[in-house]
Order: structure tokens, then sequence, then C-alpha cells
């Protein structure tokens, strides 16, 4: 990207893409880009001119066939006027669209040669904040994300259509074919256009170079980009799997990173991950301990008794404010078949400054003693539940649920259970669960903490974040990724688990990262694992392998028995009983154990990589199938392995500055950087305080230069 005058719309490729400003769209305006000093194009809103947009003509460069994804980053100065045509205002535009609603929400439109698909966020936009935006389509399914955060998707079928509309070319802040439509009143920067679908790791990638999570960027640039188009001044590539790519203002890095979908706890420029409560324009319900299910539940003197009550007739938009005090069950809660819009969730939420608590302490039950089934587009925030026989919380054959700012404690069984898809569970604390071990009553197996399941015997939960929670206490497991792909365990804080912190089970597509692990309580010490992993034979589902995880700039505190666990399940001798592709990189290790068993009964095990982690004391390492890893550039503080010589492996004191009781990070900073230097990797490009590694060294450890 060596367009450099900030006059022009051209591409990176050679020859470049040439386009056009119109007269009044003002370049040279305050970049969007934290982590570098860049300018942005500001266009300057009102209905379509031509003067006021930016285009590049029709070429099928930049039209995808049959998946694409788009990127870029904007910021409104005025929300979206709505008052022409139909209130849609075109943010980019090539026959597919990315838009803002009159709603003052995103909006994709994309024709397909299936059906034409259309996606409204979730997410009202407030001026002056920066945003990313994501859309993305893979042949099936579009999705559309704010900031990381999916805010939908819906199905299509085919490649995508270019003759739908018109020859209209591609477009930023305007569309020529809408002409009735407003411009943007705002600024966009770095568009990039791919020939392929962005995972949500890349998105979260591309977020992190980018600073847009608070932390302090130095530039970055990304491998694999075959074309960038630029409208402004440039000075680095960036996005990486880029067919085409297009940005409009200055651009010093084309990769991004986001507050919402990367992560991290507390301390340092991470960002807080919990979402807000979403606003919504639909009914006003009010629920009291003190109300009556007679009542009209239009105010809070009016207010419902039970909160089945309150969402027997909820409608998307629909908002209930719970009130303070305690709501004691006499029964399952049981909730089937509630559903918001993106546009329009339903919100279950407290009044303000009231803590509502659910006590189940007079329900007898082996299943879930609060459970939504068939429900979509929900957020739960700020409710305590406690004091359950089964399961706490179930969310059964759901989707697109989020828990935030809850408390579940002194649950026999799972304290959250989740079958679906699109689930987010964020800042939120557990503790007192799976209580029917208590002191390993049972032995041999136990419940898990905070589970995913299966929804069928085909089909795996997707699409589930488990950010920012506290989980203590526990005697199953803590994080459970069970029958699961596409899974983030970002920024938690999980202690005292009787079993293993973090367990993956028929999981593909995990990332572990920036969470704190260990355990102080002396009913706890010497149990349990950091990271387990495992492909246990469960009958009524159809066995996958682990494939694709990420663990990376977590630490792995004192008091557990292993570090990483592999058990082997030998005598189930399915293909599928195997791993692959499971890089741990940049962690802090304590002196527990590794008991990595070989794979027995299934394919060989391929692409495991241990590298630039922190290994302390001299714990028992036994690393099965050995020829499946590589092993290289760690500190082993005493001493090298023998099996492990070699391969850049050493061996040095980090001389962190401390505390390292799992408290927080920042006591793993070392004061000797340079003796800990190892090679940068590009799926870790932040440390665990959310601060950029070296593009090409950086330290060993949770915490790099």
């Amino acid at each position: 990207m060596n367009e450099v005058s900030g006059t022009s719309l051209n591409d990176a490729a050679t020859p470049f893409v040439a386009g056009s400003y119109g007269s009044g769209v003002a370049l040279g305006q305050a970049g969007l880009i934290p982590s570098a000093s860049d300018t942005a194009a500001r266009f300057p809103g009102g209905l379509y001119n031509a003067a006021n947009v930016a285009s590049v003509v029709q070429n099928t460069q930049f039209q995808a066939g049959t998946s694409f994804s788009v990127e870029l980053i904007f910021s409104e100065d005025v929300v979206n006027p709505g008052n022409a045509n139909d209130g849609v205002l075109d943010l980019v535009n090539d026959e597919w669209s990315v838009q803002i609603a009159p709603s003052n929400v995103l909006k994709l439109w994309l024709p397909t040669a299936g059906r034409n698909i259309t996606i409204v966020g979730t997410t009202v936009l407030t001026p002056g904040q920066i945003y990313q935006v994501d859309a993305t389509y893979d042949g099936t399914t579009a999705k559309l994300y704010l900031d990381g955060q999916l805010e939908g998707s819906a199905s299509g079928s085919g490649a995508v259509l270019y003759s739908a509309v018109g020859p209209g070319g591609l477009s930023f802040g305007g569309t020529a074919s809408q002409t009735l439509r407003n411009v943007l009143k705002g600024r966009i920067a770095h568009v990039s256009i791919y020939g392929s679908e962005l995972s949500t790791s890349q998105i979260a990638t591309h977020r992190h170079a980018a600073g847009l999570d608070g932390s302090a960027h130095c530039r970055t640039t990304s491998s694999s980009s075959s074309s960038t188009s630029t409208t402004g001044t440039s000075s680095s590539s960036g996005a990486s799997s880029s067919s085409s790519s297009s940005s409009t203002g200055t651009s010093s890095s084309s990769s991004s990173s986001s507050s919402s979908s990367t992560g991290g706890t507390t301390g340092g420029g991470c960002a807080n991950l919990v979402p807000d409560v979403p606003a919504t324009s639909g009914p006003v319900v009010h629920v009291s301990p003190t109300g009556s299910d007679s009542n009209s539940g239009s105010s809070a003197q009016q207010a419902f008794l039970t909160l089945a009550h309150a969402l027997h007739n909820a409608v998307p938009g629909t908002r209930v404010l719970l009130g303070d005090g305690t709501y004691s069950q006499t029964a399952v809660l049981s909730i089937s078949g509630v559903n918001g819009t993106a546009a329009e969730p339903i919100v279950i939420t407290p009044e303000p400054g009231a803590t509502p608590i659910f006590d189940f302490s007079a329900v007898s039950t082996t299943n879930a003693v609060m459970s939504f089934s068939s429900c979509s587009y929900l957020f739960i925030d700020g409710i305590t539940l406690a004091n359950a026989s089964g399961t706490g919380l179930g969310i059964y054959g759901s989707s697109y649920v989020t828990m935030t700012r809850s408390t579940i404690h002194d649950v026999q069984d799972d304290a959250i259970s989740l079958t679906g898809s699109n689930f987010v569970m964020a800042g939120n604390e557990i503790y007192n669960a799976a209580l029917m071990n208590t002191n390993d009553k049972n032995g041999t197996w136990w419940s898990g903490t905070a589970s995913t399941w299966y929804v069928n015997s085909t089909t795996p939960t997707t699409h589930v974040q488990w950010l920012q929670n506290k989980i203590h206490d526990t005697w199953g497991e803590c994080i459970n990724v069970l029958f699961a792909d596409d899974v983030q365990v970002i920024g938690n804080e999980l202690h005292d688990c009787y079993s293993d912190h973090v367990y993956i089970d028929h999981g593909s597509n995990v990332t572990v990262l920036r969470n704190l692990m260990y355990n102080s309580e002396s009913q706890f010490i010497n149990t349990g694992a950091g990271v387990g992993i495992d492909d246990e034979s469960y009958s009524g589902y159809g066995a996958t392998p682990e494939d694709n995880i990420l663990v990376a700039n977590n630490y792995f505190g004192s008091g557990m028995k292993w570090n990483l666990v592999r058990w082997e399940l030998s005598s189930w001798a399915a293909p599928q009983n195997t791993w692959s592709n499971l890089h741990i990189v940049f962690n802090v290790f304590q002196a527990n154990a590794v008991d990595w068993q070989p794979v027995g009964g299934g394919t060989a095990p391929s692409n495991g990589v241990i590298a630039g982690n922190i290994f302390l004391g001299n714990p028992s390492f036994s690393l099965g199938d050995l020829s499946a890893w590589s092993v290289t550039q760690n500190d082993f503080a005493s001493g090298v392995p023998s099996q492990f010589a070699g391969n850049g492996n050493f061996s040095v004191n980090p001389n962190f500055v401390g505390p390292t009781d799992g408290s927080s990070f920042a006591g793993l900073a070392t004061t000797n950087a340079a003796a800990l230097a190892v090679s940068a990797r590009a799926e870790v490009p932040q440390d665990a305080l959310c601060v950029p590694r070296g593009q090409s060294q950086t330290a060993a450890g949770v915490m790099g230069p």
C-alpha cells in the first residue's frame, strides 16, 4: 500500500485500480486507528450527491464468488436521520451493501443465487464511537459482526449476485444506485474486501493489531494480502488472506482489534468484554417479589409476581425489569418459545439499583431449575440464581442468548448448561457448583460448572464465548467445552476447581486466551488440571476430534495436579479419538506436572506446537506422541528436560516482578526480557495485558515487548 498523497483512491494491486473522491469528501481527517498516526476520509452527510461519496467503477477484481468478507472501520458524527427513501444509509456498496438502518443499527443486504439475505444488527450505534464492522459469507450463511461480536446471521445459497442492482461499482459513504438515500455524516477508514470468509479468530487478530481495544500498538503488517485498495494515505499493508482490500482514509495497519471479541483480564490495555445491556423499543414489563400476576405489569406498583408470566406474551423489544428482593421459587421456572430479533432482543434486567435473587431452595429436581428452551435473542443481565438441587441455568435448543453480570451459586449439578448456537456468557460469577461431588463423593465422574452439550447426535453447540467470568470453588470442571465448535474462553479467572479448569472434549476451533488458573484452598490443592483435552466415548453422539485449539497468554498457577493433561481411552478405536493443530504458546506454568497420554485408538495426531512458554520448577513432563509436537524456544527455568534439548529451548530465571499468586498478570512482568527473547507468532500478536508483542521477536511467557 504505497498510496501516500491522501487525495487519490487506489488499491495495492500492480497496476493499481483507481477510484475517485467526490469534491465534498474531506481528506486528512482525524484517524480511526489508535495504533497509527493515520488519517481518515470524512463524508458530509445529506441526500446523495456524487460529490459527497467515493467510488470505484465496476471491476470484477472486487467481486467475490461463493464466499467473501468485507471489513471496515467507521465512526458516525450524527445518527442516521432515516428520513430519505427507505431510511437506509450505505457505508459500503457493491450491489451487496453494509448499511446503517433507520434505527441506527447495522444492516447487511446481500443478494445470492438462492435468495436475498438481510441481517439487521442489535447494537444501537453511538455517534463519535469508533467501530469495526465485518460481514462474511461462505456460500450458505452470511454473518454480520460489530466489534467482533456477532450481530446476526442468515442463510443464503450459492454465489453472490452482481447483476441484481446494476453496474454501480464499489462506493463508500453512499450509493449511486440509491440516490434517494442519505450519505454518511462521519468517517470511514480501512475497508478491506476478501475472497473468503473471515473466521472469528481472524477478525479478532485484525482488531488486536489496530489497537481498538485500548492498547497502544506498534504498526503491524500481516501476510497473505493479495490486493488492497486505499482512500487516503497509506504506509503499510495489512489484512491476512485478502483477495482484495480497500481502505478509505490513511492506513498504517489494516488489521484491527476488538474490545468485544478478544478480551482480557483486568489491567493493562485489555478491553472490558462484558456487553452493555442493549436498548429496546418494545413494551416495558415490571416484576417484583411483592407483585401479582393479576396486575398489569405496566409499572413497579403494578408489577407481576413471576418472570414466567412477564414473558408469556413477550414480543421483540420487550424489556422485563426485575424489582429488588428474593423471588422464592416453589417450582421449576421453565420458559420456552420466547423470541426477540436481532434489532429488538428481549431483555431481562434489574430495576435501577435492584438485586433480584431467584432462590430455588424449595424446588426438588435433577433438571435445570431455570430453563429457556427454543428461545432466541435474549439478553439476561444482573440476576442471582441460588440453591439448585439440579442444574442451575439451562439454555436448550436456543440461539443468540447473552447473560452478563449475574451470579449463580450453590448448585448441585452444572451451574450453566448450553445447547444451540451463539451464546455470550460474560462478567458473571459462579461458585459452589457441582456440589453433588463434594469431597470427591462420586469418585470417577462429576458435573461440570459452565458447560456446553450437543444439540443432537450430529450437531454440536456452536459459537460460544465465555468472557471475563469468575468461576471458583466447584467440585467439577470450571469450563467444559463439550461437543462444541467455535468457542472462546477469554479473560476468565478460574480457581479452586476440583477437576480441569478448562476441559475440551469433542471440541474444535477453541481459543483459551488470557485466563488466570490456580488452586489455593486446601480441599482443592493437587487436584485437576489447567487445561485438559480428551475424546471420551459418549453414546448418542458422533465423535469429533479436537482440532484447531489455541492456548495462549494464560497463567497456570500453583495448586493444580497438572498443567496440561490428556486422558487416552485406548479401548475406543474410533479414528476421531485424536487431536490436531494444537498450539500452546506464550503461557507461564508453575511447577505442576504435564501428563499428555499418547493416542492409542485413533488417527495419529499432528501439528502440535509448544513454544514461547515459561515452565517453572522441575515438574514431571510426560509428552506422548512426541513426533507430533514441535517443542521450541521455551524457557525451562530449572533446566531443559533431555527430550527437549536443542530446538532453541533454554533455561534462564525469568525474574518476575511479582506477585505470582494468580491475582493478576502484572506480577508476571519480567526484568529479564532480553534473555527470554524468542520468535514472535502471528496467532498471538499481543501479550496478556493486550500490549502488542514485537513483530519478529518477543519475550517468552505472558508478558512480552
